[in-house]
């Protein structure tokens, strides 16, 4: 979804004398009746969808994928989970966010259009800073940008500090 989209939603909505465009004013005059607007922080939001990835720690393969509207947190405890398996999910969690990471932020590169949050991406980057760079890395968050014929987009992905 394009940044390009949400602003014809928005002049939808002040057309329709809305005075917020938010995930109640948006089924009125969205295309797409299922797509929502959520936020990362105070100041990145997205609007559509979300891929969640799981992703086994020791492997690194991707063990589970659910596509959501982009108001659902990225971790949600289901209701159905056992103590176990809340453990373990909260195990995974500290396993992967309780090390030192690195941000890699490539702005207005050439878009791919298969590129979203979740994807798996190889990076070859030698001499990158102090380290070389050959590896998949998951995109954190991934913006793309559609004027005329041009495609570009901004990603974000960590790199795990050895």
């Amino acid at each position: 979804m394009s940044k390009l989209s949400v602003w014809e939603e928005r002049d939808k909505a002040i057309a329709a004398g809305y005075e917020k465009l938010n995930n109640e004013v948006l089924p009125e005059v969205a295309v797409d009746k299922e797509a929502t607007i959520g936020a990362k922080s105070s100041k990145k939001f997205r609007y559509g969808f979300k891929k969640h990835v799981g992703a086994d720690m020791r492997s690194g393969m991707i063990n589970r994928v659910a596509i959501t509207t982009a108001n659902v947190p990225d971790k949600v405890v289901d209701e159905n989970m056992n103590a176990a398996q809340i453990q373990q999910e909260a195990d995974t969690m500290l396993t992967y966010y309780n090390r030192k990471l690195r941000t890699l932020t490539l702005d207005r590169c050439i878009g791919v259009p298969t590129i979203r949050a979740g994807s798996m991406v190889m990076f070859n980057i030698p001499k990158l800073g102090d380290i070389n760079l050959n590896s998949f890395l998951l995109v954190e968050s991934a913006e793309h940008y559609f004027t005329n014929s041009l495609h570009l987009m901004d990603l974000e992905c960590k790199i795990p500090i050895k």
